[in-house]
């Protein structure tokens, strides 16, 4: 799923330039040869699109979603408003239940930044190889790789993802969804 949602650590302290209360839904936002794709979203709501730099612009946000700490892109709506996409692991982290109103609160992030791992943090460090493979990469890929290596769980999975990762950046499998050669 190209579409992530990738938790981050709360800062302390933080306030949000923008703050709303939405319904969390599920909608059907595209279609492809299997038929229609379903996503949970949170359309933004009108006041805070108008208070945006620009309507219907990609752009990354960081804050909270009821209470749970964020990181993601607003996606452009077509005929509908801007809108965020919601994980079912976020909405079992927050509680929240489609159908239902919650609060998110978010500041726009530059569109380049990365939340990178303490493992590939590491692995950046150390590995003078490994670095320039990783800076040549889109932020989008960069972004793709830490959510991978940052949604396991136990210290050894995360160690052995940092390692995979590594290895196939380094010989040029930009792509996590490249299969192995």
């Amino acid at each position: 799923n190209s579409h992530r949602t990738f938790i981050v650590r709360k800062e302390q302290g933080m306030k949000s330039k923008y703050t709303m209360r939405g319904v969390a839904e599920r909608r059907s936002m595209a279609t492809n040869s299997k038929g229609e794709l379903f996503y949970s979203v949170v359309f933004l709501t009108e006041k805070i699109v108008e208070r945006l730099p620009h309507r219907g612009f990609r752009a990354r946000i960081r804050g909270t979603f009821e209470d749970v700490p964020i990181e993601l892109g607003i996606q452009p709506g077509k005929n509908d408003p801007p809108f965020i996409i919601v994980s079912k692991a976020l909405l079992e982290r927050s509680g929240a239940l489609l159908g239902e109103t919650i609060e998110l609160k978010f500041d726009l992030i530059d569109k380049d930044t990365v939340s990178v791992p303490e493992e590939l943090q590491a692995a950046l460090a150390t590995n003078a190889a490994f670095r320039p493979c990783w800076e040549a990469m889109s932020a989008g890929k960069r972004r793709t790789w830490s959510v991978y290596v940052d949604r396991a769980r136990r210290p050894s999975t995360r160690l052995a993802k940092t390692k995979e990762v590594v290895d196939r950046v380094r010989r040029g499998l930009i792509d996590p969804r490249s299969p192995w050669p």
